[in-house]
């Protein structure tokens, strides 16, 4: 298609030159002028629109840059309180163990000193760093690890309360789908229900058995909020959980310890078992009424 005519008619005193006149502008050159045109008229929205892409780059850029920082000074700052510590628990297993080894092999153990059963004097500014790395640090992942082993210890000692203090830092600091935030709920509920609170233990419990990412633990979980549940003299809804242990990881302890509790509590409570069984005994209700009209 011509868009233009082509005069190639020589011109007095250029002599063999051409000379092409475009009467209509072509789509394409329509287009880019159009585009040129508009990036002139609106040039400083332009040039700002790149401006905030780059200064977005460069902002998150920097927060990765100082999230990296924060974490590998927080591990620091873990390593160190955590081998000091891991020394002395170490020597407290060894001395704890000791009279249960072989006479030989306890002789070449390296001499250990027994717990005391008192938390000061047995891990004194130990724990303390811990707990200092566990606050200080909220928020990483070092810092997660040091309340857990800091919660922990405290709840050994029989001490609940400092226990709930450390676990809620990282399980309310850090995403509910990170591992060290789901381990350190359970951490919670489990020192609520070493203090007796069952009811705000198998609420503290309650998320990591509705949220996918935390399946590696529902078995774990489900069998201590029956244990709970059975605590407080609800069975029906210990059965619930049991059976959920028994099938959320079935080769795993949670699971065989589960079904024995399952077991026990449904020979002591015939009628809430049948209560919450409800898709076995209907299965068995339909064999019956098969056989009978087989028998007619």
């Amino acid at each position: 298609m011509s868009t233009g005519t082509t005069d190639t008619s020589g011109t007095p005193g250029t002599s063999g030159s051409h000379h092409i006149e475009i009467k209509d502008a072509d789509a394409v050159q329509s287009g880019l002028a159009s585009g040129f045109n508009w990036i002139e008229d609106n040039a400083k929205l332009f040039v700002a629109l790149i401006v905030l892409a780059v200064l977005g780059g460069i902002a998150y850029a920097g927060v990765q840059f100082v999230n990296r920082r924060q974490e590998t000074q927080a591990q620091e700052a873990y390593y160190k309180a955590e081998a000091s510590f891991m020394k002395k628990k170490e020597e407290f297993e060894r001395a704890k163990f000791k009279d249960f080894m072989p006479a030989e092999q306890a002789k070449s153990q390296p001499a250990a000193t027994a717990a005391t059963g008192d938390i000061a004097k047995d891990y004194g500014s130990d724990l303390a760093a811990l707990e200092a790395v566990a606050k200080e640090h909220a928020g990483t992942a070092a810092g997660a690890q040091a309340a857990i082993l800091a919660g922990e210890t405290y709840l050994s000692y029989k001490q609940p309360d400092k226990a709930i203090e450390l676990a809620q830092i990282p399980a309310t600091k850090l995403s509910s789908s990170h591992t060290l935030a789901q381990l350190s709920r359970v951490l919670w509920g489990n020192a609520l229900a070493a203090k007796g609170d069952c009811q705000t233990a198998v609420t503290t419990w309650q998320p990591l058995l509705t949220d996918s990412n935390a399946n590696h633990l529902k078995a774990d979980v489900s069998l201590r909020s029956g244990l709970c549940f059975e605590q407080m003299g609800q069975a029906d809804r210990a059965m619930e959980l049991y059976r959920q242990a028994s099938t959320a990881a079935p080769e795993s302890t949670a699971a065989s310890t589960a079904k024995g509790l399952l077991r026990a509590l449904e020979l002591k409570t015939p009628v809430a078992a049948a209560a919450t069984a409800p898709s076995q005994a209907a299965p068995q209700a339909a064999s019956a009424d098969a056989k009978t009209e087989t028998a007619k």
